[in-house]
């Protein structure tokens, strides 16, 4: 590899840059997946505070307070999020806490 990259010798700096190289075409298409991985990690945590607490109430009112100090977007486009949340959107934390609460 470093050869086909016009470098002579094999060295660990040049490595470490032909990898920081490489990862940015990778990484982007690998992104979405990370994301949708983050997210699913997300809905646990928020369902695992559920369970530690007994209630969604300390949560919620968590959730709204974030969502509004920084004016959240709470309607963004599925596309969007898919591509960059890593996440839930709050509304959907919301509704999930809601649901789950109302169950109890």
């Amino acid at each position: 590899m470093f050869t086909s990259f016009g470098f002579s010798s094999v060295s660990p700096y040049v490595g470490l840059f032909l990898l920081g190289v490489l990862w940015g075409p990778v990484g982007y298409f690998l992104s979405p997946i990370m994301m949708a991985i983050s997210r699913k990690f997300e809905r646990e945590a928020d369902l695992y505070s559920f369970k530690l607490m007994k209630s969604a109430q300390p949560l919620l009112a968590a959730l709204k307070h974030m969502a509004k100090d920084n004016l959240s977007n709470l309607r963004p486009h599925p596309l969007y999020v898919f591509f960059n949340y890593s996440h839930p959107p709050i509304l959907e934390r919301i509704e999930l806490l809601e649901r789950v609460d109302a169950y109890r």
